[in-house]
């Protein structure tokens, strides 16, 4: 039994194995029969009959099918746009792989399980139905076929159309069809970039999952970044199969300058948006309506802290009302409906309270430091060629930001009128300037008259950044030519202006250009008796760092008559006596703030020191506030002075000269004592005009002062806060001179002057005139004297000799030890003076008189010989 039971399982084993070795054996040779040329190309003619009924030509790089017919993967799979690929190509599938399910099969259902597509590029036009489907692909007598499970990664999406394109990237989505009308789908996208004309738009993490029941889609979740932030949506879709109807609810935020630059906004746009709403209605026409929120950013270049407005479109109507906007320190409102409700257009509405004046400036461009607080209304609605409205614009407070407390107002009113802007009338109003403008603006050209009268220049100069400006100036003008580049004809007549702290007399000037550029200008300036004329161009510029503007010239003017103390005059309110004829020519260029320019001038019979010579002349550069001369030349006969100095507008100034042995008596006048012989100059100085500084080398050559001989000497003087200092080393007589000229009434002056073995009787006899007579007197010592300059002879003074000799009718006295002398009102008094010789002595106390009038008292031993 137990042997028949065994050959029993093992017949049975046997059986088995060869059965499943068949069935392998069968497999094997079904795969390889699959894999053989008449199948291959019979799976091919399969692929053609599909082809002919899409109407488009469609090649597969390889098969694989398995023996079961459960699993068929194809790869390089091409799809034409058209029954050839000279259409081109509108389907790529790098691996295409289909499960079939082979119980359904067996049922007449050809139902697949999974599709699997990887490395799917689809290319096409905007608005053509370019891709096959599915039913398509059945035909109408294919059989039902039925799909639960669709997978697409590595997708790429690529949409043309006349100047718009759609690029989609790294797409991935499952589509699980669960029966019944009931599907769902998840959809990832890296990023899609759209794009229209010179615009595009860039979505990233795009992602969504929906789920769709009948005719009608969920969007559970679907939201992208874009635009700086990120957008987010909710919702359904119902009646898909009819007439598709929209319930959305979204909410997104974003960046305000990405939006500006999507739309080519002109202007500054920046700062935060949000905006929470829906969309419904018909999606062939749905409304959407919700809020809009900014924060913190730029409108158009005007700063705004805050916003918010209520926006609807729809029925092709877009409203922006109930807008807010917290700008410019104050208050804004408005709204915008479009189209309007009579005639079309868009209608638009605005007002405003406590605006910043000098960021509304900013806003249009205009950098002035001005401030001021503006109000006012607008209510217009623009149509093609058929606009009207009308604005009224109320500045209070205005002023120059450097003078606040200075204030005035300022008024505009303004008409839309067809295609022409009525300026009926804009004024400004300061303290002591009045400024009108009026006219018209049309098809796109002004015609705009100016009047203004202006009492303090500096007013409206501050309005734009413009300092040291004054005067009082009265100007017409008009203004005609297209927006861009129009024509400005002024005349401005200008008394006692101060250009830059600069004074003159009067301006007038004629000046004609495009905007704020003049190319002709024909200005004649007067200073005194000095009148220069000046041709060029003039431009108000802003400035390439802080608020305001920059008057820059370029001008070529020439003074045909003209006074050199009419030039000193714009240097110190009380310039030195200097006189002469002056002509020059010159040229300036620069921003009046820092002025630059050349030029020569040349005097004639200029008086300088009181000293009339030939004449001057130099040339020039002027700096910012200086005016620099190098090289200069004053001259009379063979004497020449030359150096080179500069002059700042605030009297400052400094020099270096050299001159040619000169005359030194011309200086008898300057000094207060007369003087004699020759000497030539080196000298520095610097200081300013009304308080002159020098410091001067001399050598002197035959000098005399005050009568007394003084021979050759070198002399350093300085002057310094109208006081004049002296130092003189004299060779023969050995003489070291120290003098003080102070200032004051009468010039006070102090000298001391130390010397060896000198003739003393000049020097007494200038103190004592005719008292000494024919005395000669020789000491060393030290002399002290002390007067007023405009006197000349000192006032006081002593005389310290530590060694003298006197000599009277051939006999010669000296002194046994120091003597003291004193002068004071015109006497000279003998302190200690005592004298010998041969053994006689005698000492003498008293005063010596003008007029050789003697008061002295004499004590001593006298040898007699009889």
């Amino acid at each position: 039994m137990a042997s028949a039971v065994s050959r029993w399982a093992y017949q049975l084993a046997l059986s088995a194995l060869l059965a499943v070795a068949v069935a392998a054996l069968l497999w094997l040779a079904a795969a390889l029969a699959l894999q053989l040329p008449p199948v291959q190309e019979r799976l091919r003619q399969g692929v053609e009959a599909a082809s002919a009924r899409l109407g488009r030509a469609v090649t597969v790089g390889a098969f694989r099918l398995s023996p079961t017919f459960t699993f068929l993967e194809l790869e390089d799979v091409q799809v034409a746009g058209g029954p050839s690929f000279q259409a081109g190509r509108v389907l790529a599938i790098a691996r295409l792989r289909l499960y079939a399910d082979l119980r359904a099969l067996f049922r007449g259902v050809l139902l697949f399980q999974t599709v699997a597509a990887d490395g799917v590029e689809i290319a096409g036009r905007l608005g053509e139905r370019d891709l096959p489907s599915l039913a398509a692909l059945a035909g109408p007598d294919g059989g039902p076929i039925r799909l639960r499970l669709l997978q697409v990664r590595r997708g790429a999406v690529t949409l043309t159309g006349p100047g718009r394109s759609l690029r989609a990237s790294g797409l991935d989505f499952d589509l699980s069809l669960e029966g019944e009308g009931r599907s769902r789908l998840l959809l990832r996208l890296p990023r899609v970039e759209a794009t229209w004309g010179e615009r595009q738009l860039v979505l990233e993490e795009t992602a969504g999952r929906f789920r769709a029941m009948g005719d009608t889609l969920t969007v559970e979740e679907a939201g992208a970044r874009l635009l700086g932030g990120r957008v987010e949506v909710r919702g359904t879709v119902s009646r898909l199969a009819s007439a598709p109807a929209l319930d959305l609810r979204g909410e997104g935020t974003g960046r305000l300058e990405a939006l500006a630059a999507l739309f080519g906004w002109p202007g500054q746009w920046d700062g935060a948006v949000a905006f929470q709403g829906g969309l419904s209605g018909a999606a062939v026409s749905p409304a959407l309506q919700g809020t809009v929120e900014f924060a913190e950013g730029h409108l158009f270049g005007f700063a705004a802290r805050s916003g918010r407005g209520s926006l609807r479109v729809g029925g092709g109507e877009v409203r922006l009302e109930e807008v807010t906007l917290a700008a410019l320190d104050g208050q804004a409102r408005g709204s915008l409906r479009f189209p309007a409700e009579a005639g079309g257009g868009t209608a638009i509405l605005l007002a405003g309270d406590g605006l910043a004046l000098r960021g509304l400036l900013t806003g249009l461009g205009w950098r002035l430091p001005a401030v001021g607080l503006v109000s006012g209304e607008a209510a217009f609605t623009v149509r093609r060629g058929a606009s009207a409205g009308r604005f009224d614009v109320r500045v209070a407070d205005l002023a120059a930001a450097a003078r606040p407390e200075v204030k005035g107002t300022g008024t505009a009113a303004l008409r839309l009128d067809g295609k022409e802007l009525v300026v009926e009338r804009v004024t400004v109003n300061l303290p002591q300037t009045t400024l009108t403008v009026g006219g018209r603006s049309e098809g796109g050209r002004y015609d705009l008259t100016l009047e203004g009268r202006l009492t303090d220049v500096g007013e409206v100069a501050l309005l734009f950044g413009l300092p040291r400006f004054g005067g009082r100036a009265s100007m017409t003008g008009r203004v005609v030519g297209p927006h861009a580049a129009p024509q400005v004809s002024a005349t401005v007549i200008w008394d006692r202006p101060l250009l830059h702290g600069v004074p003159l007399d009067r301006i007038v000037a004629t000046v004609e250009g495009e905007g704020a550029t003049l190319r002709t200008v024909r200005l004649r300036a007067t200073r005194g008796e000095t009148e220069g004329e000046f041709a060029g161009r003039m431009a108000l510029a802003e400035r390439s760092e802080g608020d305001g503007s920059d008057l820059t010239v370029d001008l070529t003017g020439r003074v045909r008559r003209g006074r050199l103390e009419d030039l000193l005059s714009l240097f110190a309110a009380r310039p030195p006596p200097v006189l002469g004829a002056l002509t020059a020519e010159v040229r300036l260029v620069g921003p009046v703030t820092a002025l630059r320019g050349t030029g020569q001038a040349r005097v004639a019979r200029p008086l300088l020191a009181q000293e009339r010579w030939e004449g001057l002349e130099f040339t020039f550069a002027l700096e910012p506030r200086l005016l620099r001369i190098s090289p200069g030349r004053l001259w009379r006969g063979s004497e020449e002075v030359v150096g080179e100095g500069t002059f700042g507008f605030d009297g400052r100034y400094t020099f270096a000269i050299t001159a040619t042995p000169v005359p030194l008596g011309r200086f008898s006048a300057i000094l207060g004592v007369p003087v004699e012989g020759t000497g030539a100059l080196t000298a520095r100085g610097e200081g300013f005009l009304e308080r002159p500084a020098l410091r001067a080398e001399l050598l002197l050559q035959g000098l005399t002062v005050g009568g007394i001989a003084l021979g050759t000497a070198t002399v350093e003087v300085r002057l310094a806060e109208e006081r004049w200092e002296a130092e003189a080393v004299f060779a023969t007589p050995p003489v070291r001179l120290t003098a003080v000229v102070e200032p004051g009434p009468g010039r006070p002056y102090r000298l001391e002057a130390r010397f060896s073995d000198t003739d003393l009787t000049p020097l007494l006899r200038q103190l004592a005139a005719d008292a000494l007579g024919p005395v000669g007197i020789g000491a060393t010592g030290t002399l002290w004297l002390e007067g007023l300059a405009e006197e000349g002879a000192p006032r006081a003074g002593t005389l310290d000799l530590s060694a003298l000799r006197v000599m009277v009718q051939g006999e010669t006295w000296t002194a046994p030890g120091p003597a003291h002398l004193r002068y004071a009102e015109g006497a000279l008094e003998l302190l200690d003076f005592r004298l010998r010789r041969d053994g006689g002595f005698f000492t003498a106390t008293g005063r010596v008189l003008p007029g050789r009038r003697w008061d002295v008292r004499l004590e001593g031993e006298v040898p007699l010989v009889l």
